[in-house]
């Protein structure tokens, strides 16, 4: 995650195409952990979230009380994070107004905001530096990543039981959630 570079960040992809999975990867990394300093915050957004809400429950992940009473909780949770380097990463994003009200970084200090949506334009409108589209997963991947998660071994054969296998990674259609599921 270069400095220099502007602070959004988009993963953008159709439902269960992974987004969240590569957003906890990036969460629970310990090279990005260490390169800002354990301030990495995950905030599981959701579609009817309201802006509100989610000012709060940042405040609770920042341990930090004071945003059950404020009239100004978004310059409050600025004050609080604006001078450090800090990852935030908002999953699954529908609306603009999420954006704007938890907009809260300065990207001077190299701090970052890694936004997952299905809304590529949320993310155009904000200059993400890199755009990722979270794709679907091809025909071999698709069994392969089936196997994994139905028979808990990647690598093992599953004699007699092919066809079945190619029948249910086909109906999965390549979204790895469905595979997982």
């Amino acid at each position: 995650m270069d400095p220099e570079k502007g602070k959004w960040i988009g993963i953008c992809g159709m439902g269960g195409s992974g987004k969240t999975t590569l957003a906890s990867l990036v969460n629970n990394d310990a090279r990005v952990l260490e390169h800002f300093e354990g301030r990495v915050y995950f905030l599981g957004v959701h579609r009817n979230a309201s802006v509100e809400n989610l000012q709060r429950a940042l405040f609770n992940l920042l341990d930090d009380d004071r945003g059950r009473a404020l009239d100004q909780p978004k310059s409050t949770l600025h004050d609080l994070l604006g001078g450090q380097r800090t990852l935030l990463i908002l999953d699954d994003v529908w609306e603009g107004a999420v954006l704007d009200g938890l907009d809260v970084l300065d990207r001077a200090n190299g701090s970052k905001m890694l936004v997952t949506t299905r809304n590529s334009g949320l993310l155009e409108r904000r200059k993400a530096e890199v755009i990722t589209s979270a794709g679907l997963l091809s025909s071999a991947d698709n069994k392969k990543f089936f196997c994994m998660h139905a028979f808990k071994d990647a690598g093992s054969e599953q004699p007699g039981i092919d066809d079945l296998v190619g029948e249910m990674a086909a109906a999965c259609k390549g979204l790895p959630l469905a595979l997982k599921v």
